[in-house]
């Protein structure tokens, strides 16, 4: 559905926010169509109402799609992207629907390098800058990360004693993955939840979409790849509990599951929870060969490159990447914001709320200095990718045969090479 605002109002914000938030260039009269689903637009209902209650001159245009039809939609705007039509301003959930790096190799989004220099008011100090460098290619920043994942692996000090090992024998993505599948040998339950996307954290990005090669050491993609033939069913199994903002952490304690992958802050620090009721919580952050950790963005934005309204759809971007917006965003979501001062807000008084969620559940106080720990871990991330469709979707069902054992690793590896040749040339 379409709706369309003319908002005709005197500003109201301070000098102070006037001139520390707010874009450049505020007396521009334009209009611009923002194009995001109905769930996304509640996320941003208070950057958008930013945007509305500064920019009064500019014709704002909502394109929502419900979320029922994603799929379908997000192909559709895809192919008028790539046909030069669409709205100007896009916010995609990266759930692997789309390819972020595709749409940026073939320049559908303008470059927002102009606009950064040009804004007198915007510091990329102030964000996430390891976050915000996933949106540049070729040197340009073509789409701006709203929010993010840190996936960190939750486990026990008594399931690591069980398994004869310390948190730094486990200190890599690929020994995980191994650790795992000795345990499937005697063992029935290895998540308490599922949802392990390894590839995304093994090494390098999966596909190189410079040279149209893969990306990952071939010797590394093999090792894990034999590993996860022992886990891959499991690894899309969720367990069953009553109250999953802290039980999984009791099924870890109590020696049902091993590992646990929490969605979000109170995800972690719930299960944590429960898991004092029994035992001592430990983190494991999900760390490349190379020692670096993988943030996954989940909301971003970018301008259509031939949008006739390309300083008005800046200047509503930068109203969504307000501390007041990204604040909301991450209540509504439950992810990680860009901007540092939302994210320091996200986690201060964090560890009580989630206490009022999980009452009347059984859970303990956390360890001391667990929180700071998650908390830096979160903060500071080395590297963030976007999920795609062949992280997603093309690498596991091309490497499906090998983890069924009906064939060899050379004989899918090879075939999801040629695929990658094949798709990023197109």
């Amino acid at each position: 559905m379409i709706r369309k605002m003319k908002i005709i109002c005197n500003l109201t914000l301070s000098f102070v926010l006037l001139f520390s938030v707010l874009p450049a260039n505020a007396e521009e009269s334009s209009s611009v169509n923002l194009w995001l689903s109905e769930y996304e637009a509640d996320a941003c209902a208070e950057g958008i109402r930013l945007f509305e209650e500064n920019y009064p001159e500019v014709e704002l245009e909502i394109t929502t799609y419900s979320d029922d039809n994603r799929n379908e939609e997000i192909q559709k705007m895809q192919t008028q992207l790539m046909g030069g039509k669409g709205p100007d301003l896009l916010l995609f959930s990266s759930y692997g629907n789309e390819d972020v790096y595709k749409l940026m190799k073939a320049h559908v989004f303008a470059s927002l390098n102009e606009f950064m220099e040009e804004d007198k008011n915007w510091n990329r100090q102030e964000y996430i800058e390891s976050v915000l460098d996933a949106g540049i290619f070729d040197g340009e920043q073509y789409v701006m990360p709203l929010r993010y994942q840190f996936p960190t692996m939750l486990t026990t000090q008594g399931r690591l004693n069980e398994m004869g090992k310390t948190a730094e024998d486990l200190s890599t993505t690929l020994s995980i993955l191994e650790e795992m599948a000795l345990l499937k040998d005697t063992h029935d339950q290895i998540f308490a939840s599922g949802g392990f996307v390894y590839i995304l954290y093994l090494g390098d990005p999966l596909v190189d979409y410079t040279t149209g090669k893969v990306g990952i050491d071939r010797e590394l993609l093999e090792k894990a790849c034999t590993a996860y033939c022992k886990i891959f069913d499991e690894a899309n199994v969720v367990a069953d509990a009553d109250h999953f903002l802290c039980s999984y952490g009791k099924k870890i304690a109590g020696g049902e599951a091993f590992f646990y992958l929490p969605p979000s802050i109170e995800g972690m620090i719930g299960n944590a929870m429960g898991a004092t009721v029994s035992d001592t919580p430990v983190l494991l952050p999900l760390r490349t060969i190379d020692g670096l950790t993988t943030a996954e963005i989940n909301l971003y934005a970018g301008i259509r490159a031939n949008s006739d309204n390309k300083q008005a759809s800046w200047n509503l971007l930068r109203c969504l990447l307000s501390e007041e917006a990204q604040i909301t965003l991450e209540e509504e979501g439950g992810n990680l914001p860009v901007s540092r001062a939302a994210l320091e807000a996200a986690f201060a008084g964090k560890e009580e709320t989630v206490k009022r969620y999980i009452e009347g559940y059984e859970a303990g106080e956390l360890p001391e200095g667990f929180m700071e720990k998650f908390q830096s871990l979160s903060e500071n991330p080395d590297r963030a990718l976007f999920i795609s469709h062949v992280c997603m979707a093309d690498f596991y069902e091309t490497m499906t045969p090998f983890y069924q054992g009906s064939k060899s690793f050379e004989e899918c590896y090879t075939e999801f090479e040629s695929f990658v040749k094949i798709y990023t040339s197109e």
